[in-house]
């Protein structure tokens, strides 16, 4: 049988083929693997590969179609729900036209994965489901919608249900994935703690750093409110902000009624120079909001490898993942107030500074995970050789 694979994910995956091919560093952690896995798996077939809320284009290849499809932009602000749907119907009119054997679903997004996969029911394809993503089941939409994209993934036509780590994974179980199908993976080559020396609390100023996407469900707002709030209190800091995202212009002019050089926007930057950021900030902040869901950033994980001490939110996915005072600190979820304070008291506390920076191994350990995605990608494609596929 001829194959024909279809691969659905976020990220524009054009640009991450340039920036290879140029010889760029890679802006995040784990492209370049990511890029190159999938490029073999589907080498030796029809392939197509769907880069969602991108610029929009279309790329013929050899065997296969690079295709970028954005959020619609309609005349006035809809709901997000309603967004989305509109976004899985462009998805599945590609998929229709394409006619996939395979399906590769690698989006946690609530509409886009329950119609996927009922299509993908309808026509029998060999389905891998990879989520980075931590389901909520704490209102009742949620619990339903929840119940009917699990109940699709313990299907038959579902291979397997993979996630980044254990505690987005066991969300997953939990939302009643049947345990057998669902494993944890992970990106190898990670860099370690133990790699790097324990640090000490320098005097003030004190460099205070954010990496990842701009958006206010990110928390990066909460993190400008706190900054102004620990500016009022005394506390001399400065913040740099890396990354992009679409409140970006939002949050800048937000921080710009802030006194000069609180804050510093420093945009996309190369994955190496972010670390050495991290490195040599005091502290790292993964603010996330409980509205977002977050699977396990790597902005949190690449943190704690710099043994920098976190600053993190409470959100559902981090304490089930981590202790408080291990590596990391909690405040609550978009409450700017409890981040000042979270972040004043270790400023102020040159003891509690390096035990934290000392148990960063400690946290790492606890979602420590040697199964990779090419894992999971070569025991797919081995239903394929045996015939299953």
């Amino acid at each position: 049988m001829s194959l024909r694979i279809v691969s659905i994910q976020h990220g524009d995956y054009r640009e991450a083929l340039q920036i290879i091919a140029s010889g760029q560093t890679e802006p995040y952690f784990g492209m370049k693997y990511s890029v190159d896995l999938l490029e073999k798996f589907v080498e030796n077939d029809q392939n197509l590969i769907i880069s969602l809320t991108t610029v929009p284009y279309s790329i013929r290849r050899k065997r296969g179609e690079l295709v970028g499809i954005p959020e619609p932009k309609l005349p006035r602000p809809i709901p997000g729900r309603v967004a989305e749907f509109l976004l899985a119907r462009r998805i599945l009119k590609k998929i229709r036209e394409f006619r996939p054997t395979h399906v590769l679903l690698r989006t946690g997004r609530p509409a886009i994965v329950s119609q996927v996969l009922r299509y993908a029911k309808e026509r029998g394809c060999n389905t891998l489901v990879v989520f980075a993503n931590f389901l909520f089941n704490d209102n009742p939409r949620s619990r339903r919608v929840n119940r009917e994209i699990t109940a699709l993934m313990n299907e038959p036509f579902v291979f397997r249900v993979g996630n980044h780590k254990w505690p987005a994974t066991q969300s997953l179980v939990d939302s009643g994935l049947n345990p057998a199908k669902a494993v944890a993976w992970d990106w190898p080559g990670q860099r370690m703690a133990r790699d790097y020396p324990i640090k000490e609390l320098l005097p003030p100023p004190f460099h205070l750093v954010y990496a990842g996407s701009i958006t206010v469900h990110k928390g990066v707002g909460d993190l400008i409110d706190a900054a102004s709030i620990l500016h009022a209190r005394g506390v001399k800091s400065r913040f740099s902000i890396l990354g992009s995202g679409g409140d970006f212009d939002a949050l800048k002019e937000k921080a710009g009624s802030l006194p000069e050089g609180l804050i510093d926007f420093k945009g996309r930057l190369p994955n190496g120079e972010v670390f050495q950021f991290m490195r040599d900030a005091t502290l790292v902040f993964v603010p996330s909001r409980h509205s977002f869901h977050e699977g396990l950033p790597l902005t949190l994980t690449e943190g704690l490898a710099s043994r920098t001490p976190l600053i993190v939110s409470d959100h559902p996915v981090m304490v089930r993942a981590f202790q408080n005072n291990q590596g990391l600190l909690f405040f609550r979820a978009s409450d700017p107030a409890s981040l000042a304070s979270v972040t004043q008291a270790v400023l102020e506390d040159p003891a509690e500074y390096r035990r934290l920076s000392e148990t960063t191994t400690d946290a790492l350990d606890r979602v420590d995970c040697p199964f990779s995605f090419g894992d999971l990608l070569d025991e797919w494609k081995q239903t394929f050789a045996n015939g299953q596929g």
